[in-house]
């Protein structure tokens, strides 16, 4: 390729898989500079739309592409491939606080330590003064700094929020100004911000914590003034929307509401939560993804996935049309995961398979500095 133009060696190379481009890191000191430039990364991104996959994590560490569920009339299969990192071998079972595109946050049930790491590259960065206990934990990427951030949210609001930034390699505190308690020890992110279900005496409400300006605004709900008493919410993100799921505490309606499952449309504007479908979910479930452009939803429950179908007659399909005392419309199935060999998972996080890398290099030599030029 060497008498090719640099612009075709891009545009070849940046439509290869991450395992590929892993090993031609080695093929030379060009080849190097440009496979491990942020801005290829991005560039490899936006070519391949990154593979969809399932990490499952347990006493080991598992993957499954999504693409590749099997459903038929009588079973739905997939197959499971075993992550192995050297680092990591240990008596402790692995425990996944949380995820955010390319990568995992790890440590161990034993939770002395933290690393950040990406499986594809096998790339891995530990986070310094990790604190578990008695606090709320996210991570989040800010695109027009080029950085992460790890964020830590104490019980204890008179400690502020810790916010630690790769780029930096340093922690800040700043003032939590945010009244309320949140709900789950991980947040979930998206738009350059990581969110939280707050509760308290008044209303429940989102908290989302704005990882550029480091600060709490809050997300509307579809219902104005319910109390976290009459009901159960949990948010996360399927297919880059927000989602939230309100389940009722004891109360069979309070204003109409039942169990219920909403996908915010447009970040921010309340008006744009839509009744996407109706379950019958516990509280243990976590919606994960939808599956090929489908309104069928993986869902995991421990060491269990299923997959909603949504039922086809047009009554269901206008969410409006249903009553509040129908029960769920549609059939879940058991998904098989085969090559786990008797192991057991503990939590499942979706995944997208990309060059992202948690560690920053910020002194070059000439040479170094000369390829990258090269290259961007």
């Amino acid at each position: 390729m060497s008498t090719l133009p640099r612009e075709l060696v891009v545009n070849i190379l940046s439509r290869q898989p991450v395992k590929s481009l892993c090993r031609f890191r080695c093929v030379s000191k060009p080849w190097l500079a440009l496979i491990t430039h942020p801005q290829f990364a991005k560039l490899h991104l936006s070519q391949t739309r990154g593979g969809r996959r399932l990490f499952l994590i347990g006493e080991s560490l598992y993957y499954v592409n999504i693409e590749n569920i099997s459903i038929n009339a009588n079973n739905a299969n997939v197959a499971a491939t075993k992550v192995v990192f050297p680092w990591m071998e240990s008596e402790a079972e692995l425990v996944c606080i949380g995820s955010y595109n390319s990568l995992l946050c790890i440590t161990t049930d034993e939770y002395a330590d933290l690393f950040v790491c990406n499986p594809s590259t096998r790339e891995r960065k530990q986070i310094p003064d990790f604190d578990y206990y008695d606090a709320s934990h996210g991570i989040g990427y800010i695109e027009s700094i080029d950085d992460y951030k790890y964020v830590r949210i104490y019980d204890d609001a008179k400690k502020g929020i810790d916010v630690y930034s790769f780029r930096k390699d340093s922690w800040t505190n700043v003032q939590n100004d945010f009244h309320g308690k949140y709900t789950t020890v991980w947040g979930v992110t998206l738009n350059g911000a990581i969110h939280w279900m707050f509760t308290g005496n008044g209303p429940s409400v989102i908290g989302a914590f704005d990882l550029v300006e480091e600060k709490f605004k809050t997300l509307p709900l579809p219902y104005d003034n319910v109390k976290s008493n009459y009901f159960n919410y949990k948010i996360g993100v399927v297919n880059d929307h927000l989602f939230l799921m309100i389940q009722k505490s004891g109360i069979r309606k309070v204003y109409g509401v039942g169990n219920q499952f909403w996908i915010m449309k447009d970040y921010g504007v309340k008006g744009s939560w839509t009744r996407s479908l109706k379950l019958s979910l516990r509280s243990s479930d976590k919606p994960l993804c939808y599956l090929n452009n489908t309104e069928t939803l993986l869902i995991s429950q421990y060491n269990i996935m299923k997959i909603f179908f949504n039922q086809k007659d047009p009554k269901y399909l206008n969410i409006d049309a249903c009553d509040e005392d129908d029960e769920f419309k549609g059939e879940f199935k058991t998904l098989k995961v085969d090559g786990i060999d008797g192991d057991h998972w503990t939590s499942v996080y979706t995944y997208v398979e990309s060059l992202a890398s948690p560690n920053y290099k910020n002194n070059f030599t000439a040479e170094e500095n000369a390829l990258r030029e090269y290259w961007f």
